[in-house]
């Protein structure tokens, strides 16, 4: 099965990523950039470090942004889906 990998730029989403990749194909790398720090789903201190880490695994990223809106962020990340079918 190939898979995108919702990353947020940290340890703990690289190493799940990594170690789903021992089962399955990891097509590509996703990242939602909140506007806000305070987004209620998504990490925002190291989502501008998903680019280079797309480039060091040499994998495909996705990005989407997100208005950081509680209530819209899963709208959000559905956008990114839909977004990442041409990779998986």
């Amino acid at each position: 099965m190939r898979f995108l990998a919702l990353i947020s730029g940290g340890k703990d989403s690289m190493l799940v990523a990594w170690l789903m990749s021992k089962r399955h194909e990891l097509a590509c790398l996703g990242t939602i950039i909140p506007a806000s720090e305070l987004s209620y789903m998504f990490h925002y201190i190291n989502a501008h470090l998903t680019l280079f880490q797309s480039l060091a695994a040499e994998l495909p990223i996705c990005v989407a942004k997100s208005s950081g809106v509680k209530e819209a962020e899963l709208e959000d990340l559905k956008g990114l889906l839909k977004l990442s079918l041409i990779h998986i």
